[in-house]
């Protein structure tokens, strides 16, 4: 019966916003704030009446509200302590996990030469007001990631991918957690393609979108193709 609904607009150039509320599933709704007091349009999910958090892009920046969206506050993710120096920017938009937890992926890579060091599983229980973390540590510099979780649920897949070596395939490993990223199982498989996005119905049954490009000498005759991927034996 309780949800939110988050209207933007654009004015010079600058993202305004507007939160409504209803109480009765939908049938009415009623403005709860406005600009300037909502900051930013984004992916917002809230994990009860009060708490909930819109998540400002990539660079793990968000704005949470612990008062059913009256007012916001400005936080940002940090990197584990071993890795304090470390950029961090998110693969997967903010995740309704199980018991109202929160759940963000988040690369982690070494500012300036810009080389991953891993991929960050942030979980919160409180709304985002903290987070604890699991990072999975690289297995290639510049490997690439895409993240999903079984709706409502603490159960991730994190799909990695890298270049195979002398193919035009790519490398993808899924790596499955059900412990907030603290172990994972890992399947590895060549796919024509390089994920951009993953979906989970079932431990066995996932979906991706991937993609690939090349070119049929130096850079002419270039082409890009998108496709759908799915498993249905755990990858």
């Amino acid at each position: 019966n309780t949800g939110w609904l988050l209207i933007s607009g654009l004015a010079a150039h600058e993202s305004r916003g507007e939160l409504f509320t209803t109480d009765n599933g939908g049938v009415t709704w009623t403005a709860r704030a406005s600009d300037p007091a909502v900051p930013y349009i984004g992916p917002m999910h809230f994990v009860s009446a009060s708490d909930g958090v819109i998540q400002s892009g990539l660079t793990g920046t968000d704005w949470r509200t612990a008062d059913g969206g009256r007012t916001w506050a400005k936080a940002e993710l940090q990197p584990p302590a071993a890795l304090e120096e470390d950029q961090v920017t998110v693969v997967a938009p903010t995740m309704a996990g199980s018991r109202a937890s929160l759940i963000i992926a988040a690369s982690l890579s070494t500012p300036m030469q810009g080389d991953l060091d891993g991929l960050g599983l942030y979980r919160s229980t409180d709304g985002g007001r903290t987070w604890s973390v699991h990072v999975l540590a690289s297995e290639n510099r510049q490997e690439g990631y895409a993240v999903g979780n079984l709706p409502g649920s603490d159960e991730v897949a994190v799909l990695r991918s890298s270049a195979a070596k002398g193919a035009t395939a790519a490398t993808w490993t899924l790596s499955w957690t059900t412990d907030d990223g603290r172990t994972y199982r890992d399947t590895a498989a060549q796919v024509g393609g390089y994920p951009v996005s993953v979906s989970v119905a079932d431990p066995e049954h996932l979906w991706a979108v991937a993609e690939a490009d090349g070119c049929s000498s130096a850079k002419t005759d270039c082409s890009q193709t998108t496709g759908l991927f799915t498993s249905r034996d755990g990858g």
